[in-house]
């Protein structure tokens, strides 16, 4: 098992121009640096290196109303370029060249860069139509200044958040461009394996591995062996040709680790894994039946085959039952463990997913507690037993927020404000997990007046 390569991502529109001079924020010039810094490091230990970037992304400090896109499939909330507009291309080829000139300029030189079309990315604007020729006509232009300083390197693009008539534009152009300077197509993990399929043999086809998705490590680890499994083991028997493993923390170690291992033996079983994993990192006396643990973890989630759609909206759906029987599994083999690895981050994961899914069963729908709160209300049941109640669901809100609180700064050791959906009260986590923390606060104090307990 081994990794080979280093990407880092950039998000331009998230910071400042760092090359230019007369820019105040100083940010994109520290995360510029860090990049170049964590890219020496990679070249020293003989890794690949490798950027990964938005194709109409501007810096913060550029945006100005004329160049600004229509729309775009981004998670973040910034602006984006529209390259038709003769000023947002020139500013988009002149961004790519200072970074491969400074590169160039620090002795980095890149083996490969990937372009999205999506996230960040994307120009819904009538002459961006259809956009992902249009992107694919940009990404031949980003190719060949990127090749001035890097005449090596290879280009890649990926269908991530393609649709599928997109994912054919993309094999047609690729298969009817012969002086294309595109190397070959990054896989999204998530739309069938057949998708490239007619792409021509010349070019590369990757397996691209999202694995920081599954609810962003606020539950702690979300182990997947039969969904990662899946993707690339099917990749892999399909003949393509690598995995990369695209992660925000450390929370999806297991899932990184399980990869790249199917990618480099694609006949190995995610049993036969967990075995090694467990006995590896932990201890070979719980290796019999750490399978267990890491199968109730993903029970919790729909069926890795579902549509990209729906899943982009996972839902945490552990039950009362999967949730004690995951708690009772997690933990009675934590306590065989020496305590100096019960207390390692790689256990920590995997003991806070347990008993953050067993509150977050608990507590269940905050609707339909107000519904059945609401129709005792009525019925006339006395309000001493309804208070009851609701401060045990205050109490089980409470210990869910010091539960990921804890994750956060002691395991994970990170500031509350280092990812959006790191805090435990951002009702984008309602997407994620069954606990909308903002929901169930307005409930609680909706019963709480009409019962007469105040403030919960």
């Amino acid at each position: 098992m081994g990794t080979h390569g280093l990407s880092i991502e950039i998000e331009e529109a998230e910071y400042d121009d760092p090359f230019d001079n007369e820019a105040g924020n100083a940010d994109g010039r520290q995360v510029w640096a860090k990049a170049k810094e964590l890219w020496k490091i990679g070249k020293g230990l003989g890794l690949k290196l490798g950027l990964v970037d938005s194709a109409n992304d501007p810096y913060k400090n550029q945006v100005t109303p004329k160049i600004v896109a229509e729309g775009g499939l981004k998670y973040l909330d910034k602006p984006l370029a529209n390259p038709m507009v003769p000023e947002a291309r020139a500013l988009l080829l002149r961004n790519k060249e200072n970074m491969y000139r400074d590169l160039e300029r620090a002795g980095i030189q890149l083996d490969n860069v990937l372009w999205f079309p999506y996230d960040t990315g994307g120009c819904f604007n009538e002459a961006c139509r259809p956009w992902m020729l249009k992107v694919l006509e940009l990404t031949e232009q980003l190719g060949a200044g990127l090749k001035k300083y890097n005449p090596n390197a290879r280009v890649f693009i990926t269908d991530w958040l393609a649709s599928d008539d997109e994912g054919r534009m993309m094999v047609d152009y690729l298969n009817h461009h012969p002086a294309t300077k595109i190397t070959g197509v990054w896989k999204q993990d998530r739309t069938t394996v057949d998708r490239f399929d007619r792409l021509d043999k010349r070019f590369q086809l990757l397996v691209f591995l999202d694995l920081s998705v599954a609810g962003f490590g606020t539950i702690g680890a979300q182990p997947l062996p039969t969904m990662v499994n899946s993707f690339v083991g099917d990749g892999a028997r399909r003949g393509m040709s690598g995995v990369m493993v695209y992660t925000e923390g450390i929370w999806d170690d297991f899932n990184k680790a399980l990869g790249l291992q199917v990618a480099w033996s694609p006949g190995l079983s995610a049993q036969d894994f967990s075995h090694q994993y467990a006995s590896y990192f932990f201890d070979s006396a719980i290796a019999p039946g750490f399978y267990q643990i890491v199968q109730q973890s993903e029970k919790s989630w729909p069926d890795a085959r579902l549509p990209l759609e729906a899943f982009s909206h996972f839902v945490f759906i552990d039950v009362p039952v999967s949730a004690e029987r995951l708690e009772e599994l997690t933990l009675s083999a934590g306590e065989k463990l020496r305590p100096e690895i019960r207390h390692s981050w790689r256990w920590q994961v995997l003991e806070y997913r347990a008993r953050i899914g067993k509150v977050a069963a608990s507590l269940t729908s905050p609707s339909d507690f107000r519904s059945s709160m609401l129709q005792a209300i009525n019925a006339g049941v006395a309000h001493d037993l309804l208070r009851r109640h609701v401060r045990e669901k205050q109490d089980l809100l409470e210990h869910y927020r010091t539960l990921v609180n804890e994750l956060r700064s002691q395991v994970y050791q990170e500031p509350a404000d280092r990812m959006f959906s790191m805090n435990v009260e951002n009702d984008y986590m309602a997407q994620i997990i069954s606990v909308p923390f903002g929901e169930w606060s307005k409930v609680l104090q909706e019963l709480n007046t009409k019962l007469g307990g105040g403030s919960p």
